[in-house]
């Protein structure tokens, strides 16, 4: 059980089989034995690797050599963070010195980090089942989030989650752009290293390089495979894929309630067609009982969906096989998912862009929190409330979950993943980053791979005039909501 996570704490525990234990600073650190980690360093400072992470500016450097990159000449807080900000990878890192001792993740936290402060002891896991396990007992929920957890719509949405509170009332989670500080034991925000303002032609080349430079990294570490759609984040990882993408085994789930007319499998067939490239329909079996019963012991609110049955798929073929899954978790962030207005939304108007519409109280509660903050950030940092309310709370709590539940079966890795591309792309003007046209992203395709926009990306089955000034306008979305939940 608990393949790929990871508890570590202030105390000994007694691990689950097959977990490996290390020491760092006072702290127990314990990870499944497939779970890879590295450790380097220095008579100042030190850091501790859970997880993978990749420079794609120096894409030949392994773990170790990242980590060295990071520890050589580090001169505080601030300038860890800065010397991190261009990574990706899904990682979790202990950083400790002198003066600092903290705890950060990735991006977009897909290596998800859950902490507890009980009586003293100090604990930090990927997995609330797991915690549970080693310290918890009987899980501890407040009556506010049963009767969340229990409502038709949470079924619905594919129990979508927002804010820092978790199934369990001890456990909070650490959203993106958050990191734990561990003489303090409380989470603070991380500062985003100010960029001098850039053109549109360097955020275009930055960003083609670190994502080309994501592949360059991984395809020496691992045997790569990668979803192909007909959407906007698959088609630009293929571009960003194409020096080495003779390499790469592409695929699409042919799930039964995928029509054979359905714009994701034409479109990806048309594509390896004409680029040549090695590609396959995978039509996935049937949960069978004995990965049913599997998956659910990871679990305490186990999702059982139709893609569930892809994971089945890759346990049964690419279990423990260094076979890593790319996908476009995270690409969504910069293209205003929620549109984008001169508005300055409230807390109670923002909850109106989630899937309960203002009507969960555990939802708006949430929100309410996290907006107390949120709100002096979003602006020191320049960035639109709605992109960052995007980002920490709809990717932060959603964009984990399905590779957490692949863990099981195999790891994953999103290029997109990565705060300097995130934050470069985020500071252009939206009308050129929003929908329906996302000009900037076309570009960007061109310059990695042009010839691949020969087919249409996310073709339109109907066609609506009211659509494109939707996807656009996030002060009209908030008013067709607003209606639409009355």
């Amino acid at each position: 059980m608990f393949q790929n996570q990871y508890f570590l704490a202030n105390f000994k525990i007694v691990p689950p089989a097959a977990f490996i234990e290390a020491a760092f600073h006072g702290l127990s650190v314990y990870h499944h034995r497939d779970l890879n980690s590295a450790v380097f360093e220095k008579e100042w400072c030190s850091i501790f690797l859970l997880g993978f992470i990749i420079d794609p500016l120096s894409p030949e450097k392994n773990d170790l050599q990242v980590l060295q990159s990071i520890v050589d000449g580090c001169c505080g807080q601030e300038d860890f963070f800065a010397r991190i900000q261009h990574l990706t990878g899904r990682f979790v890192l202990i950083f400790y010195s002198n003066k600092e001792f903290l705890i950060v993740g990735d991006a977009c936290c897909l290596r998800q980090m859950y902490f507890s402060r009980t009586a003293g002891k100090l604990m930090l896991t990927s997995s609330p089942k797991l915690y549970l396990q080693c310290y918890g007992g009987e899980l501890q929920i407040s009556m506010i989030k049963k009767t969340f957890i229990n409502s038709p719509r949470f079924k619905n949405c594919e129990h979508s989650w927002f804010g820092t509170q978790t199934i369990d009332d001890r456990l909070e989670k650490i959203l993106p752009n958050h990191y734990l500080d561990l003489r303090q034991q409380i989470i603070r925000r991380i500062p985003f290293i100010n960029r001098k303002k850039t053109s549109v032609d360097e955020v275009l080349n930055f960003s083609a390089n670190l994502l080309r430079g994501a592949f360059k990294a991984a395809i020496r570490r691992f045997s790569l495979m990668q979803a192909l759609t007909a959407g906007w984040d698959t088609r630009m990882l293929l571009a960003a894929s194409r020096d080495v993408s003779a390499e790469i085994q592409f695929y699409i789930f042919h799930h039964k309630t995928l029509a054979v007319s359905h714009p994701d499998l034409l479109v990806s067939q048309k594509l390896t067609r004409k680029t040549g490239l090695p590609f396959r329909v995978i039509r996935p079996e049937p949960l069978s009982p004995d990965f049913l019963d599997k998956f659910e012991n990871e679990h305490i609110l186990p999702r059982i969906l139709p893609k569930t049955a892809g994971i089945q798929y890759h346990y049964d073929h690419h279990r423990r096989k260094n076979i890593v899954n790319i996908n476009g978790n995270c690409g969504a962030i910069s293209r205003c998912h929620y549109g984008y207005s001169r508005h300055a939304f409230t807390a109670a108007e923002l909850s109106y862009f989630t899937p309960y519409l203002n009507q969960s109280e555990f939802v708006n509660e949430e929100i309410k929190n996290w907006y107390t903050t949120a709100k002096k950030y979003a602006a020191c940092s320049r960035i639109s409330l709605l992109d960052l309310f995007y980002w920490e709370n709809r990717t932060g709590n959603w964009a984990p979950q399905y590779p957490f539940e692949q863990d099981i079966a195999i790891e994953e890795f999103s290029p997109f993943n990565n705060r300097a591309l995130l934050y470069s792309q985020i500071l252009l003007p939206a009308r050129i980053r929003s929908g329906p046209a996302h000009s900037f992203f076309v570009r960007l395709i061109k310059e990695m791979w042009p010839e691949i926009l020969n087919e249409p990306i996310n073709p339109q089955l109907t066609h609506s005039r009211v659509q494109p000034v939707l996807k656009k306008s996030a002060r009209l979305r908030y008013l067709k909501k607003r209606i639409f939940a009355k």
